[in-house]
């Protein structure tokens, strides 16, 4: 079809004079038209066919990195109860350290009291009074003396439980942590078949890449980014149209489409997954030292923690970005934006569509684990903590 679209535009721009064709000729263009047809056909059926996998494959990754934010939540309890546990072990054995030479103390009493009791002290050849007043001192001596010994032998107890109970505890995070490196692996797995299936057009999403790298480049900061992102969005979307226009036929799916509601985003109000596992450290408005207000939302997440889309979109942008690190943007519809800064690793690129809980990234394993979240409306920073269903502090 295009072959026989662009004969036309040299026929009618006089570029190219023909005779009148015969009916030979008219056969054989009949035959390329019916050929390009059947192999559009065929291109549309094979896109289909892989926007279903690809779709499977989605679903497949939103549960796997649900499982994996799940475990991390696991460890991070269980590691947190470690730390609890260990700090009570050292509070019971700085007690036990200060109370060592009450011990000392309470043996030697206790030696002398074995070697000299009370009533011993009745036929020493010292004066009744004498005789009477250790008898008196030793008899008040015993209670502390059996109530400190009571105490010691609390807190040896309370150590021995304390030991017993970080041993347990170190066995149920080995077996969580290798419980998660499975999901990850897993994770990794899809990661790559993901794409594997994108890869038959991965033509166009290095050309988008390349288109979004450069407005990166050229754009001062993220309001002008944004603009200059939804602008060449627009002006790739008239290209289709024109393309499709022109074509008279269906285009080729290159991407498995997401059905775009209007006021979908806005109704997802109070009801989005935090995007990472993990505590709130710097909310949306908090006071800068520069004088500015911060415009969206800093987390504390594990090393290496999974980070997931807060809602179905387009990736407009996912590259480095001026101060930013690696800067994720995707477009959610009725000029709603997420960003996303911080991740080591982005697992997605410029043009594909995401879903609700689908894994984007994961945050560093060694350097700071903070993720930075913005949501924009219409180049707007607007709070993001009111829409999350529930923010960890």
């Amino acid at each position: 079809m295009r072959f026989v679209f662009f004969l036309l535009m040299l026929m009618m721009s006089g570029e190219l004079c023909l005779a009148a064709p015969t009916q030979g000729d008219l056969k054989k263009i009949q035959a390329q038209i019916k050929e390009e047809q059947q192999n559009h056909a065929a291109l549309q059926q094979k896109a289909k066919d892989v926007a279903r996998e690809v779709s499977s494959v989605q679903q497949q990754m939103i549960k796997a990195a649900n499982d994996v934010q799940d475990f991390e939540d696991t460890l991070s309890r269980l590691e947190k109860n470690l730390q609890d546990l260990q700090e009570q072990q050292q509070l019971v054995q700085e007690r036990l350290n200060l109370r060592q030479g009450q011990l000392v103390q309470l043996m030697s009493g206790l030696q002398k009291l074995a070697l000299n009791p009370p009533e011993t002290a009745l036929f020493q050849p010292r004066s009744p009074v004498d005789n009477l007043r250790s008898s008196l001192l030793l008899k008040e001596a015993r209670k502390p003396l059996q109530a400190t010994a009571e105490r010691l032998k609390q807190d040896l107890n309370m150590l021995g439980t304390l030991q017993a109970a970080i041993r347990a505890q170190a066995i149920q995070i080995k077996v969580a942590s290798a419980q998660l490196a499975e999901e990850k692996e897993k994770m990794e797995r899809l990661v790559k078949q993901k794409f594997i299936l994108q890869a038959h057009f991965e033509g166009e999403s290095l050309e988008a890449k390349k288109k979004a790298e450069q407005l990166g480049q050229q754009a001062q900061d993220l309001q002008d980014l944004l603009a200059k992102l939804d602008k060449e969005r627009k002006r790739q979307e008239q290209i289709q149209k024109i393309a499709q226009a022109a074509h008279k036929q269906k285009p080729i799916l290159s991407v498995p489409t997401i059905p775009r509601v209007k006021g979908a985003f806005e109704k997802s109000l109070g009801s989005l997954p935090l995007p990472a596992r993990g505590r709130i450290v710097e909310e949306y408005g908090q006071p800068l030292p520069s004088g500015m207000k911060t415009k969206g939302i800093t987390m504390q997440t594990r090393p290496g923690a999974q980070v997931i889309a807060p809602f179905d979109g387009v990736v407009l942008f996912a590259g480095p970005f001026k101060g930013y690190g690696n800067l994720l943007i995707i477009e959610h519809g009725d000029g709603y934006h997420s960003l996303l800064s911080g991740l080591e690793r982005l697992d997605v690129g410029v043009g594909q569509n995401v879903l609700t809980g689908e894994p984007v990234g994961i945050m560093s394993t060694e350097g700071p684990q903070k993720l930075y979240i913005e949501f924009r409306k219409e180049g707007q920073p607007v709070n993001p903590g009111s829409w999350f269903a529930s923010k960890k502090k």
